[in-house]
């Protein structure tokens, strides 16, 4: 609907229902600019204003015959279903005064929301059919185990950062940070962050780094985009670095840089706090059980090699499948890892603020907690297990608390739900579709019966 101001003396608005087809053309760019110069007061004799910011001009414009057609209309002209295609005026939905369709236009066609079939609806798509899950009976013998062990640990192995990488990151960061105290005359912090540092990452792995200054709360009254114009344009004063330039309309404002001599590509974010601290807990976790960090790094590589694991494809974030199978170490029997901002936490323990979320956690590692004897391999196994079964539909993934969290409780309706540990309000699966959803479990039960399960004849 579009509400327009009219140019004759009354103060009525009208609401109109438009069709791309009706005899409304575009303005030009011209009598757009013009009519936003003008502050969109007063009256336009020919140019209307539509409320989204949207200029248009009507050729011939008649204000009174226009009124008076506006006028003569009835709630009647707009009712129609969706479920039925009759319902539909020639392919044009309501009714319209001003023009006249052809009866030979064709009626919208309707198709499956998945896979675009017209065959079928998606709740009846089979590409969103999910297999029914069968009682294993039998494994593999342990020297297939054995193998899968050896695969995974190599895996880790040959991509895991090496010691003498991080000293050249340390070494990196080190300059950058002298250079940019130098040229912005403050003191300067630069901490990095995310999987080169987790124990989670490959060597090959972007560098993240979170920009502060000397204080750890965010100045007031400072914008923060224009701090990483300032930051962008004074690396690229900066010799050694190449490919320097900020990237400011991003939910987090980043400047972006590469330096081919340590072969590091980076990222420097403004005040990214909250991330520091999910860095260090994921990597507390990593050092409570020694299998965590080559299961969590084969489980993202497999992730990848399946397409269900780049979020700008509408499937998982590395991240998010991290805190997947930290959640199934924490369930599966006996459990690998404990809670860490629960199971430890009591009455004496004040939550820990950072940007008003509690970044509280237990950061003291007991050796040999855990009573699971499971190899690398077979946790990779139940691991797709137990994301085979579990229910999207009306729990919530999350590493918190024992006690099982609902989307009734977080009002949340994604296909798929993850939270992230601190900041409760995030959900890590919002831009995971339906289809995404479907094709992780599929992709799990195939991969857990015909890879790694033999069932008896």
């Amino acid at each position: 609907y579009w509400n327009f101001p009219f140019s004759d003396t009354t103060t009525d608005t009208a609401d109109v229902a438009g069709s791309a087809d009706t005899a409304i053309v575009a303005g030009s760019a011209d009598t757009a600019i013009t009519v936003e110069q003008q502050g969109c007061k007063g009256n336009q004799p020919r140019s209307f204003i539509c409320y989204e910011d949207f200029f248009i001009t009507l050729k011939d414009f008649d204000p009174y015959s226009f009124k008076t057609k506006v006028d003569g209309l009835e709630k009647d002209y707009f009712k129609y279903s969706f479920d039925n295609a009759d319902n539909f005026n020639n392919g044009y939905v309501g009714y319209s005064p001003f023009v006249s369709f052809s009866s030979s236009v064709l009626k919208p066609d309707m198709v499956c929301a998945s896979c675009e079939s017209s065959e079928h609806w998606s709740d009846a798509c089979p590409m969103m059919t999910i297999p029914k899950i069968e009682t294993i009976s039998h494994t593999k013998q342990e020297y297939e185990w054995l193998e899968l062990d050896h695969v995974i640990l190599g895996t880790y192995e040959k991509n895991r950062m090496k010691e003498h990488r991080l000293e050249k990151l340390g070494e990196m960061v080190a300059r950058i940070r002298s250079f940019l105290e130098k040229d912005l005359k403050r003191t300067v912090r630069l901490d990095i962050f995310g999987s080169l540092v987790n124990g989670l990452g490959a060597g090959g792995s972007d560098v993240d780094i979170c920009f502060r200054f000397d204080s750890d709360e965010q100045p007031v009254n400072v914008d923060g985009v224009e701090i990483v114009r300032e930051i962008s344009t004074s690396l690229q004063k900066m010799k050694g670095l190449d490919k320097v330039y900020a990237i400011t309309g991003a939910k987090v404002p980043i400047v972006k840089f590469l330096w081919p001599k340590f072969g590091f590509e980076g990222d420097i974010s403004y005040y990214n706090v909250l991330a520091l601290y999910n860095t260090q807990l994921l990597k507390t976790y990593c050092a409570w059980d020694q299998r965590v960090a080559p299961v969590g790094v084969w489980v993202k590589r497999w992730a990848k090699s399946c397409d269900i694991g780049d979020a700008s494809r509408g499937s998982l974030s590395s991240y998010a499948i991290i805190i997947l199978l930290i959640h199934y170490l924490q369930n599966c029997e006996p459990p690998v890892l404990p809670r860490l901002q629960e199971d430890f936490r009591n009455g004496d323990v004040k939550p820990i603020l950072v940007e008003n979320h509690d970044v509280y956690y237990h950061n003291t590692v007991f050796e040999k907690w855990s009573e699971n004897r499971s190899s690398v391999s077979q946790l990779f196994v139940g691991f797709l297990d137990y994301y085979a079964r579990f229910d999207f539909e009306t729990q919530v993934v999350q590493i918190r608390r024992k006690k099982p969290l609902l989307k009734m409780e977080k009002d949340w309706s994604r296909s798929v739900c993850i939270e992230d540990p601190f900041d409760l309000n995030h959900n890590l699966g919002s831009g995971v579709t339906k289809k995404s959803t479907a094709s992780f479990s599929v992709k799990s039960i195939l991969l857990l019966f015909r890879s790694f399960v033999v069932r008896r004849p």
